[in-house]
């Protein structure tokens, strides 16, 4: 048994900032044994982006979003538990990280 994931990601980086696109397919599961049940496929995308702010010295705030499964596509991980119960993978959702160098700033 294994499962197949593929991924294509498109990055475009500046000085301060990044954008990405990507897209992860993922193959569906029809070698199962006599007690699983197989498994449909999914095309995911995603979009994500990060700002750098300098603020002072050597130091910057970092500012990442990324929204994920942008097109709320529903789909089950073959190997978890939930797709027995019927529970999907996280619909579209997004995330928001900051990150700031407190011990630079201390």
């Amino acid at each position: 048994l294994h499962s197949t994931s593929r991924r294509q990601r498109q990055m475009c980086i500046r000085d301060r900032y990044m954008l990405y696109a990507e897209w992860q397919s993922i193959a569906r599961q029809n070698r199962v044994d006599r007690n699983e049940d197989r498994t449909a496929g999914a095309n995911l995308f995603h979009l994500g982006g990060s700002l750098n702010i300098p603020i002072g010295g050597n130091n910057e705030i970092e500012i990442t979003l990324t929204a994920r499964n942008i097109f709320n596509t529903r789909y089950y991980n073959h190997l978890s538990f939930y797709r027995k119960v019927e529970i999907p993978e996280p619909g579209r959702n997004f995330q928001l990280l900051i990150k700031i160098p407190f011990k630079k700033l201390l």
